[in-house]
């Protein structure tokens, strides 16, 4: 939803307002905006392999495996860290 034309004379005159009070913040805060999280390669393999883990972890309830949910779950985290992690 885009923003209307007041939204966006607010949004501008808060930005100038944090850049005249911290500048070494609004420009940290800048950077980090243009430079993203990550990677759209990084978040897709990420969901696949943290969907391939929450099958494994399923399968291990259902077995009643300890171990292989414990497995699901160590390669669900591991999906959501490549998920998360900054592209290069």
């Amino acid at each position: 939803m885009p923003l209307s034309e007041h939204e966006q004379q607010l949004l501008a005159q808060l930005e100038k307002q944090l850049h005249d009070d911290d500048p070494r913040f609004a420009s940290t805060m800048h950077t980090e905006a243009v430079r993203g999280r990550g990677s759209m390669r990084n978040v897709v393999l990420g969901v696949v392999i943290a969907v391939v883990g929450l099958g494994v972890l399923l399968a291990g309830v259902a077995m009643h495996l300890i171990i292989v949910g414990v497995l699901g779950f160590i390669v669900m985290a591991a999906g959501a860290y490549v998920a998360t992690v900054r592209g290069r």
